[in-house]
């Protein structure tokens, strides 16, 4: 607000043109729909205040959400564009789209979903943290509220990562966090823990979508202790959904629907389904096995060339701005781009024949182009997307060498 009393409002943050849309806010952050000028596509902008953090705890983490997202690269995860950070402010912008599986669900005519259309999100969700857990990344706030539905495709995305941390057997974690509604018992107790946490918050979403209620409410209205909250939870958890109230929740689910749930909801960690036993259970079997489709280097070196022409440089420092700083401004134009060429793939192949297509991204490098016609054309100053792209070729092979130098750049900054 200026000295005259005027209120000035944000309007654009970067290369973000806001929409005057607020997504969401804490007590530090809000996220706010934005459009990308050059892409027109939108996006999450989530900002944060830094002199606002007064927990000394978030001080130290807030970077933690983009350096979690900044290792993975999935159909079903929120994929992270760009960050911007200036003195007092830090911004990431993200993928969004859809309403989110809490307000989907109760908004279906019975309050729940037919198990064939859960299974079909299961399947992805399950896709979704085994790719994070192949990365050692614990989600540890896994809940319906933070996974985004696309009512027309029924695909869906894992977002909010905030709470989200790596993970190693070597060093157990031990931070309370998350929603307790979906707390595994051993964060309630306390007890240091690792992937095993987010097996038990998937369960709890598993049973809400077919049974249209949690599974574990302690249903006092009166105020409580964290200390008393921890105890009641731990009361109402200690015998899974194997009761007789459970059992008549899920009265009309299928055997195999409640022997899974029943597996991923057990107290005792050591006897609760990993992720590899979860897709093979024979209520998930039969589950597509995507993953993003392979970038080719024909396309790559395209988008280079045109960046060059377009910003009137050369390859080779648009090559090192990328490689150097991935998630800045012309590595989130580039970041967009690829995220749209992927999907593209997704979709054809989804619509062909299904067939499991690991990425495989070759080194970051510019090549003399014998491409006539880019993928993307210019007109002015914008960027126009192509609405025809080539099928990418499928690549099985050595990891990913461009993103683990993206990665490891992008890790130096935060840490």
């Amino acid at each position: 607000m200026s000295s005259n009393g005027q209120r000035y409002h944000l309007s654009r943050i970067g290369n973000y043109d806001l929409t005057g849309r607020c997504l969401g806010r804490g007590s530090f952050a809000k996220v706010y729909e934005a459009k990308h000028r050059q892409h027109k596509i939108f996006v999450a902008l989530k900002t944060m205040n830094i002199t606002d953090m007064k927990d000394s705890y978030m001080k130290k983490n807030f970077k933690r959400e983009a350096l979690m997202l900044s290792r993975l690269n999935h159909p079903a995860i929120v994929t992270l564009f760009e960050v911007m950070e200036t003195r007092n402010h830090y911004c990431i912008a993200i993928e969004y789209g859809g309403e989110n599986l809490c307000d989907y669900v109760r908004n279906q005519k019975r309050g729940r979903l037919d198990e064939i259309t859960a299974r079909s999100i299961a399947r992805q969700l399950a896709s979704a943290v085994n790719h994070m857990h192949e990365n050692r990344v614990v989600h540890r706030d896994i809940k319906l509220e933070n996974i985004l539905v696309n009512v027309e495709s029924r695909r869906v995305k894992l977002t909010d990562f905030g709470l989200s941390n790596s993970f190693s057997k070597t060093s157990m974690l031990l931070t309370n966090c998350g929603s307790p509604e979906y707390a595994a018992p051993e964060l309630h107790s306390a007890l240091p823990y690792g992937f095993e946490v987010d097996i038990w918050a998937l369960g709890v979403v598993l049973f809400a979508m077919v049974v249209g209620r949690l599974p574990f409410e302690i249903g006092t209205k009166k105020p409580v202790s964290a200390h008393r909250r921890r105890e009641l939870y731990l009361d109402e958890i200690k015998r899974g959904v194997k009761t007789m109230k459970h059992q008549i929740f899920m009265g009309s689910a299928s055997f195999l629907f409640k022997d899974l749930v029943s597996k991923m909801l057990n107290p005792n960690r050591d006897l609760r389904l990993s992720i590899e036993k979860v897709r093979k259970h024979p209520w998930i079997l039969g589950a597509f096995i995507e993953e993003y489709p392979s970038i080719d280097k024909s396309w790559q070196t395209k988008v280079l060339h045109k960046y060059a022409k377009y910003f009137n440089r050369t390859c080779d420092s648009v090559v090192n701005e990328i490689s150097s700083t991935p998630y800045g401004q012309l590595g989130g134009i580039f970041n967009i781009e690829k995220h749209l060429h992927q999907m593209s793939g997704v979709a054809l192949k989804r619509s062909t024949s299904g067939c499991k297509v690991r990425e495989s991204k070759t080194l970051l490098s510019c090549e003399k182009s014998t491409v006539n016609r880019p993928a993307t054309s210019m007109t002015g100053s914008k960027f126009i997307p192509s609405n025809k792209c080539n099928r990418p070729k499928t690549a099985q092979g050595d990891k990913p060498e461009m993103l683990k130098i993206f990665q490891s750049k992008f890790r130096e900054k935060l840490e």
